[in-house]
């Protein structure tokens, strides 16, 4: 077997595989290589099930992604959720999509707070209260 999830990425396998295998195509950076600049297959991760390839494929093209403002992310995320309810709707999987989308609301709140909103999150202080 050999599909195209999203651009460079395929998911392979054959028999008697107890996974699957998750690769894109690089170009070779070895300028000893007489194979320099020519594209090859390379492995990304050998996933157990297509959810979790999909979901690899979300992680790295977010962080692998080069866009330089809050709205590049955003843009970048709609497009990565498109991607992954086409997906879903092809092979049946709506877990897949909650999945992605509480990885990437994960993903999105890992910036720093406000000052204010810092205040309010502080932590509760546990023990006993003293007595007057």
């Amino acid at each position: 077997m050999r599909v195209n999830l999203y651009k460079d990425y395929w998911i392979t396998s054959s028999v008697g595989d107890l996974c699957f295998t998750l690769k894109t195509i690089k170009p070779i950076q070895d300028k000893d290589s007489k194979s320099y600049g020519q594209e090859s297959e390379v492995t990304v991760c050998y996933p157990s099930t297509i959810g979790r390839a999909i979901s690899t494929i979300c992680e790295r093209e977010m962080y692998n992604s080069r866009v330089t403002t809050l709205e590049g992310i955003v843009r970048e995320e709609r497009i990565l959720q498109n991607m992954v309810a086409e997906l879903a709707k092809c092979i049946g999987a709506e877990n897949i999509v909650k999945r992605i989308d509480h990885c990437s609301e994960e993903f999105l709140s890992q910036g720093d707070l406000p000052e204010e909103d810092k205040k309010s999150i502080e932590p509760k202080k546990r023990g006993r209260k003293k007595k007057a």
